[in-house]
């Protein structure tokens, strides 16, 4: 004979099957964000990445990964360092690394520097000007602080050509310090990617000199194992 559930157990075979297929997409989500293609990422960068490279990764990840929330947040060096140690931030581009033993750097570009100038400079007269003939002009910096940061990297550069720039002036960003070179309060070391975005009053130029370029890199959490960073 054909056996009939009563009411209450065609009830309980309906729940029971809501709660499997509860379940079964709750494993297909858990599988998707553990192969990398669902969650949340948050990302922050130093001012000076959003030239160049920084833009073409971030496209290619939302075109490879469409459904991982991707937060966006621009922070200087240390407070990328607090924000990823303390877990606000899953991934710091920084320029060029984080140096603590909780996190692990992967290099993500190298590249030359350049001179910023301004547009009416006389020095754009010249090809590609000697760096060592250039310790009487007026260095702008950055960023102003935490020290030791950028602006030690070109302090030492120079250093390396036999001079300390006579006149310094220190900014706290790349985009305050650009802003002063548009102006003609001074002259830059930049990275190269920066001469991509088209700036009033501003034009790059090659020099001649000590070039160790400048590094960007990606810094995360050791024991951070979100799929996404590798």
């Amino acid at each position: 004979s054909q056996i009939r559930l009563t009411q209450a157990g065609s009830v309980l075979l309906e729940r029971a099957r809501d709660v499997l297929e509860r379940l079964d997409r709750t494993h297909r989500e858990i599988k998707r964000i553990g192969e990398g293609f669902s969650g949340h990422l948050r990302v922050a960068f130093v001012g000076s990445a959003t030239y160049g490279v920084l833009p073409n990764v971030i496209k290619a990840f939302r075109s490879a990964y469409p459904d991982v929330e991707l937060a966006l947040s621009a922070m200087n060096n240390a407070e990328q360092k607090r924000a990823v140690i303390q877990r606000e931030i899953d991934i710091a581009v920084a320029r060029p690394s984080l140096d603590d033993e909780e996190l692990k750097s992967e290099p993500l570009l190298q590249e030359p520097l350049i001179l910023a100038l301004s547009d009416t400079s006389p020095l754009l007269e010249q090809q590609v000007p000697r760096l060592a003939a250039l310790k009487a002009e007026t260095f702008v910096l950055y960023p102003r602080k935490p020290r030791p940061s950028f602006a030690d990297h070109i302090l030492n550069i120079c250093l390396e050509e036999g001079f300390i720039p006579r006149s310094q002036v220190l900014a706290q960003d790349y985009q305050t310090a650009i802003s002063l070179v548009s102006v003609g309060v001074g002259i830059a070391l930049v990275p190269k990617s920066v001469s991509q975005a088209e700036r009033p009053g501003v034009a790059y130029r090659a020099y001649e000199g000590h070039n160790p370029g400048t590094a960007l890199s990606l810094n995360y959490r050791r024991d951070n194992r979100m799929p996404h960073l590798f």
